[in-house]
């Protein structure tokens, strides 16, 4: 390390300790400090005295080097000027995240490679901080950790390999830059012995997130196909064309994963697969491109910016829903023009998000149901309106992908399950929300829930009075199922259903 680093750790060092002493002659015990979740890619700008608790320095080139903060849980890139900059929170390695980085390295590409010792795993980030794969867990079998500690990279013939600390389970473990085990190294207490090698038997099933990247395949005849869906929103009909590139659509078909793992296994399992998948340039277009269409037609129509919101979420509830478990990409759902739950739910969570909306990703356990969360301005008083809400108390709205229902109603069956609610793109807190109050959808669930226990309340009561007094039940009852009758008739068109409601006064019938 040449004088003019050592002189920037010197003076960090220096930053870190007057920092702390300032803060407890000025200000005593006071609270720690917010976490900052800045998106990994965002440059931040950070003073040496948020450095609470370096732990771990890596040297880069070009004199920059890497700090680990265990305060903070964080890493800062430290440039040869002594600016700092914070590219990478706990955050971005979720669901598992990381809580005591016991070592760091990175290799010829850039990759950054974290083990930790609290979640005993291994995280594979690029050089911006994203996440690219994890593995490991704990345990004492290949591929798990006991709090892993120091990790290296090894070329050994042209070819990286990651060598990791297991202290807990005495021994070093290697792998490839894609997580797959390959070996053990058992040191032996005796030094008079070699260390031994342990090959596994059987390969351990790790999740390698760039197996999630869609190759397009050359070859594809036709290079083009033209699908067109004809959707109802708004009162009105729209024509959305897209022309699928087959290749695409070729390599999406490669990449097997099953659907049903979000309601049979470990959220741990298939959430970074879904946020791989969204991820995926070929994904990122295909969303881009579907929502400009929706747009472009909504616009050509006349459609307000609110309506908008329902266009998305229409067509998506649109697509013929199917119950096969294989997923598939979006890419996919245009070209066969059909999808399961997981499937639309998550092919809704990429345009609500395009769009500019804070969504979350809705899995119901055991019940075969996905949906998306779309987060409210303000707490909504209702217990017609089915409402989550995340790990920072903010409150998600809920969307279903399925079929014909307006934006928060929920059947009962899915009601009574808590659901996992997951953030998979972690810029997209930064979206916007929206307000329960503006949303015609609001007025007519709500009106929907209350509509249904007046009619059945006066079938009920009518049995108990005679003449006059039934007769006017009757007509009460009758009405308010006109209304009913009409509204599920009409699930494409919130606006049309609100006007119905208030222009029939059926909400002023007193039981």
């Amino acid at each position: 390390m040449n004088r003019h680093v050592v002189g920037i750790i010197i003076l960090l060092i220096a930053g870190i300790l007057s920092g702390i002493i300032l803060g407890l002659f000025f200000h005593g015990d006071a609270p720690e400090q917010t976490q900052n979740n800045a998106s990994p890619a965002k440059q931040v700008s950070v003073t040496q005295s948020d450095l609470i608790r370096p732990s771990h320095i890596l040297p880069l080139p070009n004199e920059s080097f890497l700090v680990s903060d265990l305060h903070d849980k964080a890493l800062f890139l430290v440039q040869a000027d002594g600016t700092m900059q914070r590219i990478i929170t706990r955050d971005v390695a979720k669901p598992y995240g990381y809580w005591d980085i016991a070592g760091i390295t990175h290799d010829k590409q850039g990759n950054i490679y974290i083990s930790d010792a609290a979640t005993h795993r291994v995280l594979k980030l690029n050089e911006k901080g994203s996440l690219l794969t994890s593995w490991g867990g704990f345990g004492d079998w290949d591929g798990k950790f006991d709090t892993p500690a120091g990790i290296s990279v090894v070329n050994a013939s042209d070819e990286d390999l990651i060598y990791v600390c297991d202290s807990g389970n005495a021994r070093i473990q290697v792998f490839t830059p894609q997580g797959q085990y390959l070996h053990s190294l058992q040191i032996p207490s005796d030094e008079s012995k070699k260390v031994r090698v342990v090959k596994s038997q059987e390969l351990s099933n790790t999740t390698d997130l760039e197996k999630f990247i869609v190759i397009p395949q050359k070859g594809a005849n036709p290079a083009f196909v033209e699908r067109t869906f004809t959707i109802q929103s708004s009162g009105d009909t729209l024509p959305l064309t897209f022309d699928i590139n087959r290749s695409v659509h070729l390599g999406a078909q490669k990449i097997s994963f099953q659907s049903t793992d979000v309601s049979t296994k470990n959220p741990e399992e298939w959430i970074p697969v879904l946020s791989a998948i969204l991820t995926d340039p070929t994904t990122q277009e295909t969303v881009k491109e579907t929502l400009d269409e929706v747009r472009r037609q909504a616009n050509i129509k006349r459609i307000n910016e609110r309506a908008k919101l329902e266009c998305i979420v229409h067509f998506i509830q649109q697509i013929p829903l199917t119950e096969s478990p294989e997923n598939r990409y979006p890419v996919e759902i245009l070209h066969d023009k059909t999808g399961n739950s997981y499937d639309k739910a998550l092919f809704l969570y990429g345009l609500l998000s395009e769009a500019g909306y804070d969504v979350v990703y809705l899995a119901y356990p055991g019940l075969s149901h996905a949906a998306v969360g779309i987060r409210l301005t303000d707490p909504l008083q209702s217990s017609a309106i089915a409402t989550y809400r995340d790990s920072n108390d903010s409150i998600y709205m809920y969307i279903n992908p399925d079929g014909p229902s307006f934006i928060g109603g929920i059947a009962q069956k899915y009601r009574r399950t808590d659901p996992f609610v997951i953030h998979l793109e972690e810029n997209g807190k930064d979206g916007q929300s929206i307000s329960a109050d503006h949303l015609y959808s609001t007025y007519v669930v709500e009106s929907i829930f209350s509509l249904s226990e007046k009619y059945q309340f006066l079938i009920n009561k009518e049995k108990d009075v005679k003449s006059d007094d039934a007769r006017k039940i009757r007509e009460n009852y009758q009405k308010i199922k006109n209304v009913l009758d009409f509204i599920e008739k009409n699930p494409w068109n919130t606006e049309i259903a609100y006007m119905r409601i208030k222009n029939s006064k059926v909400n002023d019938i007193i039981v």
